[in-house]
């Protein structure tokens, strides 16, 4: 599970260089230093890597079975009947 949240994490949270790219694109030498929207993702991202490290499985557990009663339940016993 840990691999998904990272790879959704690095696929929202990854920036392309754009300052050097486009009409207005900037010289290299003035682009060293991480842009605004780079700092403000990279934020992002810690303040969401808190967040999750904050929930275990249990508590996704029971938010689940709290808020779509019945659904675990039909969920592992579609699993069962695939054979996973």
């Amino acid at each position: 599970m840990r691999e998904g949240v990272e790879w959704a994490l690095h696929s929202c949270l990854n920036l392309a260089e754009i300052r050097q790219r486009g009409p207005g694109a900037g010289m290299p030498d003035n682009c060293r230093a991480p842009c605004t929207v780079s700092h403000a993702m990279r934020r992002a991202g810690l303040i969401w890597r808190r967040e999750l490290a904050g929930q275990t499985l249990a508590d996704i557990k029971a938010t689940a079975e709290r808020t779509a009663p019945g659904v675990p339940a039909r969920v592992r016993r579609w699993l069962a009947d695939a054979g996973v």
